[in-house]
C-alpha cells in the first residue's frame, strides 16, 4: 500500500497556485490574514523534511521510527513539521498545548518511551519543561522552515509501508491512569478519512470554487491536523482563525476577507455564533450564505438549534471521534438534525443491551456505533476494545428509519441505586432548551446515589449570585416548572422535582473540556463530592 503523504504530495502539486492556508495575522481589530499558497507549503514541507529527515537518521533512527512533535496547535508551520516528519519516513507522536500543565514534561516523558520514540522535536514556548524532563532520546526545538536551504534531491523516497502500519499517533483529550491515551492512525485510516468520510461530511454547493474551512481547534489534535490529507487533494483552503470560539469580527472577516465558505465549529461555539446573529442581521445574513455549517464535539444548545434551522442557516450535526473519524453526519436541507451513516463508511449501528425498566408498553432501545475490524475507518488494534472492532461508547436513539438522535455516552446514563439508569445527558439537554435565559451550563450527577441531582451555573446575563442566593427557592421552582413536562415522562427514580434537588453556582463553576466546552460529568462528581455527600445526607427525597 502506497503512504498516506503520497495523496499529499500529487495534491500540493496538483494545485500549485491555490492557496491552503489563511493564517490569522491579529488577534484584535483591525483583523488581517497571511496567504500560504500550495506551493510555498510543498517548498516549507520539502525542506522540514529533508532537514529532519537527515537530523533523525544521524541518530540512527530507521524507517517508520516514532518521533515525538510537541507543538502548541496555532502555528501553520505546525503543519509543516508535523507532516514533514511523516515525509522523512518517520512517525510523528503529536502532543499538544493540553500537556503544558505542571504534570505535562513528565507525561510527555512516559509517553515518549511507552511508544519508543527516538527523539523529540518541540515549539520554543516548552523549551523549559523539556529542560527538566531529563530525557534519555535527543530534542530539538522547531525551527523556522521557510529559512532553511537543502539539497535539490532530498528528502528520498518514502518508505514502503502496509496497510495497518502506524502513520500518526495523537492522543485522547482525557486522561486514563493519569495520562491521555495514544490513538495511533494507521494509513488505511487516514486514507479512508480523505477519500470517504471527510468529503462525506459535505453537501451542497460545489459550482463556485474551491472549499474554504475553518479550522476545528488546535492544529496539534486529529480534527484540524487532519486537514492536510483531508483539503489537500481537492484543492480547498484552510482559514486558520485565531481562537477556537470566533467572535463576530472574525467570523466576518473570514467570510469577507478570506471567502471562507464552510463552517465546522464544536456545539458550544457555534451556539455561541447564532445567539449573536440573533441580534445581528450580518453575522444572521452571512451563516444563511454559507455552503453548509457543521458542528460536532458536543450537543448544540436546542433552542439556538431550533433557531438556527428555523431561519435558514444551512446547519447539519456531525459525529466523530478521534477514533473512528467522522461517521454520521444529518441531511442537509432536510429541516432536522437527525444523524445517518455517511455514504461508504463500514460501520453499523448496533443494538446496546442496558438496564432498562418499561414504561407503559415501550422499552426505549439505544444503538451504538461500531467499526468492525474490516471496516478501514477502525482504529489500530490497539484501541480497539472488542475482539472484532470498535466502539466508542456513545449511544443513539433511532428515531426513523436509518435516522438516529445521539443519546450522550455511555457513561452519560447515571445509575441510580434503584431502580436502573437515569438518561442525564437527556435531561441537561432539556434543561439547556427550557431555561437558556438563566442557566448558562448544567450537569446532572447522582452516580450510585439515590436519585439525580441538577447543578446549574447562573447565565452571566439572568441575575448575580448573590441575588439568586436570596431567592434561590425561586429560581429553582422556576427551573422545576419549565422541566416539569419532560421529568412527567420520566421514570420515578430519574425525576427532578424538588428544589433540594438543584444546585445553583455562579458561571464558570464547572469544570469543563479545554476545547469542546463540555460540562465533565465524572469531574463535578469528583469535585463536589464533599456537596452532594451532605445533600443525599440531609435529604430525603
Amino acid at each position: 500500500m502506497a503512504h498516506f503523504m503520497n495523496s499529499v504530495l500529487e495534491g500540493l502539486a496538483k494545485h500549485p497556485d491555490s492557496i491552503l492556508i489563511r493564517p490569522a495575522l491579529s488577534r484584535t481589530p483591525p483583523l488581517s490574514w497571511g496567504s500560504v499558497s500550495y506551493t510555498e507549503y510543498a517548498q516549507s514541507l520539502n525542506k522540514a523534511a529533508a532537514y529532519w529527515q537527515r537530523t533523525f537518521r544521524e541518530l540512527g533512527a530507521s524507517e517508520n521510527d516514532v518521533i515525538g512533535i510537541w507543538l502548541t496547535g496555532e502555528l501553520w508551520t505546525d503543519l509543516v513539521h508535523l507532516f514533514a516528519i511523516s515525509r522523512a519516513g518517520f512517525v510523528p507522536e503529536v502532543f499538544s498545548n493540553l500537556f503544558a500543565v505542571p504534570a505535562g514534561g513528565v507525561i510527555v516523558h512516559d509517553l515518549l518511551e511507552d511508544n519508543k520514540a527516538k527523539a523529540l522535536v518541540y515549539d520554543p514556548r516548552y523549551a523549559t519543561m523539556v529542560e527538566q524532563m531529563n530525557l534519555t532520546l535527543p530534542a530539538f526545538e522547531l525551527i523556522d522552515p521557510t529559512t532553511l536551504i537543502v539539497g535539490p534531491n532530498s528528502p528520498g523516497p518514502l518508505p514502503v509501508v502496509q496497510e495497518l502500519d502506524v502513520a500518526v499517533i495523537f492522543h485522547t483529550s482525557g486522561t486514563t491512569g493519569g495520562k491521555p491515551k495514544p490513538i495511533p492512525q494507521t494509513h488505511r485510516w487516514i486514507r479512508a478519512l480523505a477519500t470517504v468520510h471527510w468529503p462525506g461530511i459535505w453537501q451542497g454547493d460545489y459550482d463556485n470554487g474551491p472549499d474554504v474551512f475553518n479550522n476545528l481547534g488546535s492544529l496539534a489534535h486529529a480534527g484540524s491536523a487532519m486537514s492536510i490529507p483531508t483539503m489537500v487533494p481537492y484543492g480547498a483552503c484552510l482559514v486558520l482563525t485565531s481562537r477556537l470560539d470566533m467572535s463576530m469580527e472574525e467570523f466576518l472577516s473570514a467570510v469577507h476577507d478570506c471567502g471562507m465558505n464552510r463552517l465546522l465549529q464544536y456545539g458550544g461555539w457555534l451556539s455561541k455564533l447564532v445567539r449573536i446573529a440573533r441580534e445581528s442581521p450580518d453575522t444572521l445574513k452571512e451563516l444563511q450564505s454559507l455552503r453548509q455549517v457543521a458542528y460536532a464535539g458536543s450537543v448544540m444548545n436546542p433552542a439556538d438549534e431550533a433557531w438556527a434551522l428555523a431561519n435558514k442557516i444551512p446547519i447539519t450535526s456531525l459525529y466523530a471521534s478521534t477514533e473512528c473519524a467522522p461517521c454520521l453526519v444529518s441531511n442537509l436541507g432536510s429541516g432536522d438534525t437527525y444523524l445517518r451513516l455517511i455514504p461508504g463508511a463500514q460501520c453499523k449501528m448496533i443494538p446496546v443491551e442496558m438496564d432498562s425498566e418499561s414504561q407503559g408498553d415501550t422499552i426505549r432501545q439505544l444503538y451504538e456505533l461500531f467499526a468492525p475490524r474490516s471496516a478501514p475507518n477502525c482504529p489500530h488494534i490497539s484501541v480497539c476494545n472488542r475482539e472484532d472492532g470498535f466502539a466508542p461508547g456513545d449511544l443513539f436513539e433511532e428515531v426513523g428509519p436509518g435516522a438516529y438522535a445521539f443519546r450522550g455516552r455511555r457513561d452519560d446514563w447515571i445509575r441510580c441505586t434503584a431502580p436502573g439508569f437515569c438518561d442525564a445527558k437527556g435531561q441537561e439537554d432539556n434543561v439547556m432548551k427550557t431555561c437558556s435565559d438563566v442557566v448558562n451550563g448544567c450537569v446532572v450527577v447522582g452516580n450510585n446515589r439515590p436519585y439525580p441531582i441538577l447543578i446549574v451555573e447562573l447565565h452571566p446575563g439572568s441575575m448575580s449570585l448573590e441575588a439568586a442566593s436570596e431567592d434561590s427557592k425561586k429560581l429553582k421552582e422556576e427551573i422545576l416548572r419549565r422541566i416539569k413536562p419532560y421529568n412527567d415522562r420520566l421514570f420515578s427514580f430519574e425525576r427532578i422535582v424538588d428544589p433540594l434537588a438543584v444546585v445553583v453556582m455562579s458561571p464558570g463553576s464547572l469544570p469543563r473540556n479545554t476545547e469542546k466546552n463540555n460540562v465533565k460529568r465524572k469531574a463535578t462528581e469528583e469535585a463536589y463530592a464533599g456537596l452532594l455527600d451532605d445533600l443525599y445526607a440531609s435529604t430525603k427525597l
